[in-house]
């Protein structure tokens, strides 16, 4: 078996039961995926590597739905939703990618909190 370079960028379809666990493990090892999924919301993020802050075309909107407050919501707002959330999160033993994703979430909705 021919081994990837590490990291390799993949191409991953489907982030449902077992593709989003399998996405996870791929990420953990280090490598970035570009991920296809029919609902883009709960794709997570499609390009994080672990230390990586990128999360490819995520919008303001879909960063508030992420974290449950409105597009525009308050610093304080975003910042206590992310903590909530990521209490939730981690008390459920989420993936590095769902915690990536949250902080994304938050960094998207903070830049350009003035």
């Amino acid at each position: 078996m021919q081994q990837l370079p590490s990291p390799a960028t993949i191409g991953w379809i489907g982030t449902g039961v077992m593709g989003r666990s399998m996405a996870g493990h791929l990420i953990a090892a280090g490598h970035r995926l570009r991920v296809h999924t029919r609902s883009r919301h709960k794709a997570g993020p499609p390009d994080v590597a672990p230390g990586d802050d990128k999360v490819a075309d995520m919008t303001r909107e879909a960063a508030a739905e992420i974290l449950g407050v409105a597009p525009h919501a308050s610093r304080d707002d975003i910042i206590a939703a992310h903590a909530r959330q990521k209490a939730l999160r981690q008390a459920d033993g989420a993936s590095r990618w769902a915690t990536a994703r949250l902080d994304r979430a938050r960094d998207v909705l903070l830049s350009d909190d003035s």
